[in-house]
């Protein structure tokens, strides 16, 4: 059985969004944060790390009470390649032979997308979610990638480490997964939309 790490990005700096955190912003009833903070709660020998933002103390307490570890950016202006890196090294002392990376602003990823990337990367380095041709996270990386990863800087997101790969794999996910809150504006949008039941 791999040893995997998942490891949520949620130390953006929303600059889209405003002064406040949209991470603690409202989805119907719930903060934005809350949604991926559930992801794989109850699966054993799945490492759960959260890099947040050193000040982010609210963010940290919600989702260390859903069990994540929290590991902090202390300077999230560096980028998302900064993120990475702390979260890559947090998994590497968990001694992750692999790990998924998610984005906490995208809350309607589920257990079943994680699960079907992991499927459809048998075999392969590196795996991708793929929505109307974009490619996008969740992502997933073997610890042969990790020196990569680790190399990137700036607001280098893993995509740049995927597209240098030759063994990789892409998993379409339906367009509401691939769904981030970025503005006021996109998360009023959603909260005026009907939940959806499948």
């Amino acid at each position: 059985m791999q040893n995997i790490a998942l490891i949520m990005l949620a130390s953006g700096q929303s600059k889209r969004f405003g002064s406040n955190n949209k991470l603690l912003a409202t989805l119907r009833g719930y903060p934005v944060a809350a949604y991926t903070a559930g992801l794989f709660r109850t699966r054993r020998g799945i490492h759960r790390i959260a890099v947040t933002d050193g000040n982010a103390t609210e963010l940290q307490a919600l989702y260390r009470s859903s069990g994540w570890e929290i590991a902090i950016n202390e300077d999230p202006s560096r980028g998302q390649s900064s993120s990475l890196s702390i979260g890559i090294r947090a998994a590497q002392k968990k001694q992750a032979d692999m790990v998924m990376v998610c984005l906490a602003d995208m809350p309607f990823v589920t257990e079943q997308e994680l699960d079907a990337l992991l499927a459809a990367m048998d075999g392969a380095r590196a795996g991708m979610s793929r929505c109307e041709g974009v490619l996008m996270p969740p992502a997933g990386f073997t610890h042969s990638t990790f020196d990569k990863l680790l190399a990137l800087k700036g607001d280098r997101g893993a995509r740049s480490v995927f597209e240098t790969l030759a063994d990789t794999a892409t998993l379409p996910i339906r367009k509401p997964c691939a769904l981030d809150v970025d503005t006021p504006e996109t998360l009023a949008a959603l909260n005026m939309e009907p939940v959806a039941h499948e």
